[in-house]
């Protein structure tokens, strides 16, 4: 008797839109049902989105499926934590991230869920904090739809993972972008050095290159990358004004998926293993 496999309904969340894929395993993995639900302009933030996502997992096709949710960047605060030789347990780690943040966030911290990476030995991790009741409300709706929450994973984490064979060599920047967003994470051998989350005005073309630039200048001079990795929204291809090589990161990993859907579906794709 051939193995089951259980569908896995991927989410991004995200401030003006919610992103779903469904997909459907087997002996060949492909595309179950696809939707991108715009949010109601007159509800600000995460609130918005997770109304449109109740909304839409009404319908049949969104039921009985495993469920991964990708967080927008726009719902995410990231944080680098030094390393630390002295710590003997969860309970110290939990500590020392959470100090960090409330250096530089104060008490609103005790409102946040904290996740970490640990890197190599020696290494700086990477933090990630999520408004708690975001993620509360997100548990009570896939619950109540009868939905099974495989993971949540924040944008840059998911992208991160699904492109980490290609950070090697002496440094990148990861340059990670969304509609109003971009997420610039510096690379050294192999791990990850430094973070930042810049709001986007106006043009693509117009502020990454100056954001970049202003990144360059504050990093270590024996340090800058010479690489840029870039996995921007629809239409961006590359980043003019920047003396840095650029590679766009693209693949394929749906057939069943359109060129111009795999460039509208990326944020979710990040999430799909």
């Amino acid at each position: 008797m051939l193995p089951l496999w259980r569908d896995r309904l991927h989410i991004a969340l995200c401030p003006e839109r919610v992103v779903m894929l469904r997909i459907q395993h087997g002996l060949r993995r492909h595309l179950g049902a696809k939707q991108i639900v715009s949010c109601d302009g007159e509800t600000q933030g995460w609130e918005g989105a997770l109304a449109a996502l109740a909304g839409s997992l009404e319908k049949p096709e969104w039921q009985n499926a495993e469920v991964t949710v990708i967080l927008s960047n726009h719902f995410v605060r990231y944080q680098m934590v030094p390393w630390s030789d002295q710590l003997s347990g969860d309970e110290e780690r939990t500590a020392l991230v959470r100090h960090c943040y409330s250096e530089v966030y104060g008490a609103a911290v005790a409102d946040w869920e904290l996740r970490w990476s640990e890197g190599k030995f020696d290494a700086p991790w990477l933090a990630s904090a999520v408004e708690r009741s975001l993620l509360d409300r997100l548990r009570e709706i896939l619950k109540l739809a009868g939905l099974q929450l495989h993971s949540v994973q924040p944008y840059l984490m998911a992208a991160f993972n699904r492109w980490r064979n290609e950070f090697r060599g002496t440094g990148q920047w990861f340059v990670l972008g969304e509609p109003g967003r971009v997420c610039i994470l510096q690379i050294q051998g192999g791990g990850w050095h430094s973070v930042r989350s810049h709001r986007i005005e106006g043009a693509w073309k117009d502020e990454v290159p100056l954001i970049l630039e202003r990144e360059i200048l504050l990093a270590e001079s024996d340090g800058v990358p010479k690489e840029i990795l870039l996995q921007g929204p629809e239409g961006l291809t590359s980043i003019g004004g920047v003396a840095r090589r650029v590679r766009q990161l693209q693949s394929r990993l749906l057939p069943d998926l359109s060129a111009v859907d795999e460039k509208q579906y990326a944020m979710v794709l990040g999430g799909v293993a």
